[in-house]
């Protein structure tokens, strides 16, 4: 996201973030990295959606600036131009369902599993969803979509997406700039006004946010971001977005000197992972401690919790700054480790709450 995260199947590990060679490097896949990102408000989505015989779009003139001829409009997206339906009826769509929910855009196929921060959400729609990864394109297939909308990262490369091009017409957007995709989608799907008032909503949460905290504790104290484990401690930094710019950006919250000096001394643009030994030179007045990951199991998700619970009985960690002033706040990967409108509310509650409480 972003740089870009890519969202890959979590294993035992917990889908930790691991290490690409190069200066700045890009989100990696060793230490499993997760993330829909690696791309808020609880939507209701359109009663239509929750059976298998889906559900028509609006039909407005709307056309964001797309090519639009009779019954079909070609978009522009991560894989080229596709002409899709100007008013689809049975949207097949993988790791877009934060894009789709907030423009209450209704689907009849989704990725979906226990523990998904949207679980619930898509649980209540009754449709048919996999957590396959690579995409099952026989139950795809069998959904009998007229069109499929992916994260440009679901499938590998341009062969892959000719393959789910073959079922239906197939549109990919990348999750990480969701506020770029969700207009593209918007104008794609004739609600662009839609679109444009989901993006308008979530800045003036931000600035609520973002006054509350400045009311609370002013503009000059700091932040970190971290994802503690039994062996290590992984800090994220300010110039990777897909995961700080909550915090960062558009909080505009400030990173205190450690953090900038890893990111200095650093080879990775993501972040760093730590020896326990460095864990005394953190400190921030406040530490958001993530665990999980977008996609965990429920077993995977427990066992983090556990590392967790046990890293911070470390006498170090009990040392810090922060710790002693209880000004840590633990939060789920399960939504910060992905991007989208509701995933992003939902990060500036846990900071507001972090700071403020």
């Amino acid at each position: 996201m972003i740089t870009n995260i890519v969202l890959s199947r979590p294993t035992a590990s917990g889908a930790r973030f691991a290490n690409k060679p190069g200066k700045r490097g890009k989100m990696m896949q060793g230490r499993k990295v997760t993330a829909l990102m690696l791309l808020m408000l609880a939507v209701t989505i359109i009663a239509a959606a929750c059976g298998d015989k889906g559900a028509e779009l609006p039909k407005t003139d709307s056309t964001g600036g797309e090519e639009q001829q009779g019954e079909t409009r070609t978009v522009e997206h991560a894989y080229g131009k596709t002409e899709i339906p100007v008013h689809p009826q049975r949207i097949a769509q993988y790791w877009m369902e934060d894009n789709l929910l907030s423009l209450e855009v209704p689907f009849i196929y989704s990725f979906n599993m226990p523990g998904y921060f949207l679980h619930d959400q898509i649980e209540k729609l009754g449709i048919k969803t996999d957590s396959a990864f690579p995409l099952n394109l026989e139950a795809l297939a069998a959904a009998n979509p007229d069109l499929i909308i992916i994260s440009q990262y679901a499938v590998d490369d341009e062969a892959g997406y000719a393959q789910l091009n073959k079922i239906a017409p197939t549109i990919a957007f990348d999750p990480n700039d969701w506020q770029g995709s969700i207009q593209k989608l918007g104008d794609a799907l004739g609600v662009s006004d839609k679109a444009t008032a989901v993006i308008a909503a979530h800045q003036e949460y931000i600035n609520t946010v973002k006054n509350a905290i400045t009311d609370k504790i002013g503009t000059d104290k700091t932040i970190a971001l971290i994802r503690p484990s039994a062996k290590d401690l992984q800090v994220f930094f300010p110039g990777f977005s897909s995961i700080t710019k909550t915090v960062y950006t558009e909080l505009g919250l400030a990173a205190d000197d450690s953090i900038k000096k890893f990111e200095q001394d650093g080879s990775y643009e993501w972040g760093d992972d730590l020896s326990l030994e460095k864990i005394p030179e953190l400190q921030a007045d406040y530490i958001l401690s993530m665990y999980g990951s977008s996609i965990s199991t429920e077993d995977e998700f427990e066992r983090e919790a556990a590392e967790v619970k046990e890293f911070e009985k470390s006498p170090l960690w009990k040392d810090l700054p922060a710790v002693k002033n209880g000004q840590v706040t633990l939060v789920s990967g399960r939504h910060w480790m992905m991007s989208g409108a509701i995933a992003d509310r939902m990060k500036l509650e846990d900071v507001l709450k972090a700071v403020t409480n």
